[in-house]
């Protein structure tokens, strides 16, 4: 009956979804992010450097919290904060 094909399709459904999870799980541990990004265009490496500049490191997301008096969180990216005046 149908029902006959649920485990094939179960195993293969894990097989496929093993590698996604495991490079998040990798860029984790070596980067310090859940993604890395792609740098196969210029216009990416360009970007990529441009972050690097501007805000350090570009695989992590630098936020600021301020606690109100009603415990809610405002976060701010820093972006245009860490470019400089001229």
């Amino acid at each position: 009956m149908w029902y006959e094909i649920v485990p094939s399709f179960g195993i293969i459904v894990v097989a496929m979804a093993v590698p996604h999870a495991v490079s998040y799980v990798a860029n984790k541990l070596a980067v310090g992010n859940f993604y890395r990004r792609s740098i196969l265009d210029k216009e990416e490496a360009l970007q990529y450097l441009r972050d690097t500049r501007v805000g350090g490191d570009p695989y992590t997301v630098k936020v600021q919290a301020y606690l109100f008096l009603s415990q809610n969180f405002m976060f701010m990216l820093q972006g245009l904060k860490n470019i400089l005046d001229e």
